[in-house]
């Protein structure tokens, strides 16, 4: 059985496909960047209430507003045909039909409308600018949201204009706000996202 080692003994650079078959036996999740692999990080408990409590929020806020979408969880890939990069969003919210980037394969999304990343501390920096340059490569995205897990912050970024690629940001830190979502047409409530969490004074 191959180890990610091997693989790359035998491999210096994965095709895509290689790189999908790899994952579909691996017990570690990899994000997937020029044919390397990229071992990804374990989530804290926190990290994961959050990440749950936000699909159900979704999910919800979608009922409610009888929108026509579907919501996936971090076992998701997403990637494009620009792109040589497949990373897994936290939580992926696609609206209408859903596209696949491999005809035949439903496990990489290519139309993502908003994508969710939960902040830690080891992934800080890359979600906040190397995660958000390979997302603003698709042109189904409309929204990018950020929440960090030690304190109360969710950061949402919306693509104001597309050919300009110009992107606006606005910063939720209040517990009794509730965090709009325009490009889904549902809003989230902050204590929704960050229920049963509890921040250190």
């Amino acid at each position: 059985m191959y180890t990610v080692l091997n693989l790359f003994l035998s491999h210096p650079k994965l095709s895509l496909l290689e790189y999908l078959n790899f994952e579909e036996k691996s017990k570690e999740k990899h994000e997937f960047h020029n044919g390397k692999l990229r071992l990804m990080p374990g989530g804290t408990s926190t990290h994961n209430k959050i990440a749950i409590s936000i699909g159900w929020a979704v999910t919800n806020a979608l009922i409610e507003t009888g929108k026509d979408c579907d919501v996936y969880s971090s076992d998701m890939k997403v990637s494009n045909s620009s792109l040589n990069s497949v990373v897994y969003p936290d939580i992926t919210l696609v609206c209408g039909e859903s596209k696949y980037l491999i005809p035949g394969r439903t496990d990489v999304i290519s139309n993502p409308l908003v994508l969710f990343e939960v902040i830690s501390p080891s992934t800080g920096t890359y979600d906040y600018s190397g995660k958000f340059n390979i997302y603003k490569t698709f042109d189904t995205l409309r929204q990018y949201i950020l929440i960090e897990q030690d304190t109360p912050y969710v950061e949402v970024r919306t693509l104001e204009n597309a050919e300009k690629n110009s992107w606006t940001f606005r910063m939720y830190e209040d517990l009794e706000e509730v965090v709009e979502l325009d490009s889904a047409g549902i809003s989230l409530p902050m204590r929704s996202i960050y229920r049963r969490v509890k921040f250190e004074e």
